[in-house]
């Protein structure tokens, strides 16, 4: 017979799944990301705030001008890595070419990096021109749109061989996030324990359902619908009926109160009834002559 789960521990298996599968939001936007296949904008903190669409003319200007796609992701943090490791990771990843340029900002750690192919046209002292004129400035006053605009312009006039120039800056926001790269710490070191103290408490609860039932199996005394102890393995605890005789002598176990009858045969048939006896001989006719 099976034995039933708790709901508790059912319960409990199911908040152990809930926490260790990844949330949305959480530290998925921490690790090199694959890009949005939606546009050349990855947003995973709401940093544009409704700006949205002025960012995207700025990157179909540039498109139309240079043939040079600028992708932009915006995420909480880059996982302890460098930010030029998570810029090139998550180009790899998501398979930019060499007109592709990305630039990864991440607001929650104030850190961002360009990612360029070594053949996409530009120079090195290209992209540092770029990146100290038109982004960084837009950056520090958390415009976080601006520096997408800026970047975009910027690239353009240094292909045409203009000087950069820096964008007007609108202030914005300083954490759009929230700050969940912080939390997403907090929860990497209490999952762990979470977990250890769940598996505690269901391994104490089999231990101690164990012990209980293997006292009260002691404590028992023999009978009706129990194997007594000393019965060899494998025996079962008997009822008042026989199916058959299919069972080697000594494999099954009955209570001594119950007899077995051979297969094909009931118990009824082996009991006799003490009202029941042989009937009496028939008295023999007489053979003294009768007077006449």
């Amino acid at each position: 017979m099976r034995r039933r789960v708790p709901r508790w521990c059912a319960a409990l298996g199911a908040l152990a799944l809930a926490v260790l599968l990844p949330q949305p939001g959480q530290a998925a936007a921490d690790d090199p990301i694959t890009l949005s296949t939606d546009g050349q904008i990855t947003d995973r903190v709401g940093a544009l705030q409704g700006r949205t669409a002025e960012v995207t003319t700025a990157l179909n200007r540039l498109y139309d001008a240079r043939h040079l796609q600028l992708f932009v992701a915006y995420v909480n943090g880059f996982s302890g890595r460098s930010p030029q490791d998570w810029a090139n990771a998550t180009a790899t990843r998501s398979g930019l070419g060499r007109q592709d340029i990305l630039l990864a900002v991440a607001t929650h750690d104030r850190q961002y990096a360009v990612s360029a192919d070594q053949d996409s046209g530009l120079t090195q002292a290209q992209l540092d021109e770029v990146s100290s004129t038109a982004i960084e400035p837009a950056l520090r006053q958390n415009d976080w749109a601006g520096a997408a605009v800026g970047a975009a312009g910027g690239y353009d006039a240094v292909l045409a061989g203009r000087p950069v120039t820096a964008p007007a800056i609108t202030p914005g926001t300083a954490d759009p996030g929230g700050g969940t790269a912080a939390s997403n710490g907090a929860a990497d070191l209490w999952i762990p324990v979470g977990v250890v103290a769940a598996a505690g408490l269901v391994v104490l609860y089999a231990v101690r359902r164990r012990r209980a039932a293997a006292a009260d199996g002691a404590a028992q005394p023999a009978g009706p619908g129990r194997r007594p102890a000393g019965a060899p393995a494998g025996t079962r605890p008997g009822r008042h009926r026989c199916p058959s005789w299919t069972r080697r002598p000594g494999s099954c176990w009955w209570p001594p109160t119950t007899r077995c009858a051979p297969a094909g045969r009931t118990s009824a048939s082996r009991r006799r009834s003490s009202a029941t006896r042989p009937p009496s001989p028939s008295p023999k006719p007489s053979t003294t002559p009768t007077a006449s």
